[in-house]
């Protein structure tokens, strides 16, 4: 077993989530360690979409992220969403400008994989940020003045402060505190990226065709570079009520 180590913040989950959380330590001046299963870069399921909520923390830290994004190719100007049903009926939703500056798009599409890679680069390049990867977690404890981490090569670290951002997939406390999400205010999804299509729009596009897949959409957006990721989303409830298999759905759409 390695030696344990002593932190003032421990932040696990190398996502959007656990990267911004760590550039806001960074800038009030707090030392932190981040954790992360996987190495850089990674793939990882997603949307693929920063709306404009997401644009404003990125902007909140450091207003040159997105223009630097956009320069490189890594981020994809989405203007509106279409929404199609069964009759091919269409209505287009146009997006506002981001706070209504002009030319400014409130919305872009991303494959999260350049996306945490981008971010990752530009946070370990501050000494507050200690960085390990593939670092996977078996347990979480909350002792009475720390929390405690232990990983799968033995290794534990502790800290005043542990941050958890790992996403819905796994929640690291759920047994401790027996949290239980219902299935009605979760969803299940596939998606797939593909190239090729006859598609030419910079707006996503969602397509309500099937009655038994509702509530729940198939979604399209353009990446960029004549790729596009392509998404099955049912809310859970119903894919177990249904007896759903998402997989063969998604295929056959």
């Amino acid at each position: 077993m390695k030696a344990s180590e002593d932190h003032k913040v421990i932040v696990v989950g190398g996502g959007p989530a656990g990267l911004i959380t760590c550039f806001w330590l960074q800038k009030f001046g707090i030392s932190h360690l981040l954790l992360e299963k996987e190495n850089y870069p990674r793939e990882k399921a997603c949307g693929d979409i920063l709306t404009s909520k997401a644009i404003r923390k990125v902007n909140e830290i450091d207003p040159q992220f997105i223009p630097e994004m956009l320069s490189l190719g890594i981020i994809n100007p989405i203007y509106g969403s279409s929404l199609r049903a069964q009759n091919d009926h269409t209505i287009n939703l146009n997006f506002k400008w981001l706070d209504n500056l002009k030319n400014t798009p409130s919305c872009y599409s991303v494959q999260r994989t350049l996306f945490d890679h981008f971010l990752f680069k530009k946070l370990k390049k501050n000494p507050l940020t200690t960085i390990i990867t593939n670092c996977s977690i078996t347990a979480v404890e909350m002792k009475e003045n720390f929390g405690e981490i232990k990983s799968k090569d033995g290794s534990i670290f502790r800290a005043k402060l542990l941050l958890l951002a790992t996403g819905s997939n796994f929640n690291p406390l759920s047994k401790n505190f027996k949290i239980k999400e219902k299935d009605i205010h979760q969803a299940i999804g596939v998606r797939a990226y593909y190239s090729g299509l006859d598609y030419k729009s910079n707006y996503a596009e969602v397509l309500l065709l099937e009655k038994h897949l509702m509530p729940g959409g198939f979604y399209i957006t353009p990446l960029g570079n004549d790729l596009f990721n392509i998404n099955l989303v049912v809310r859970k409830d119903v894919v177990k009520e249904r007896g759903l298999n998402l997989t063969k759905e998604f295929e056959s759409l």
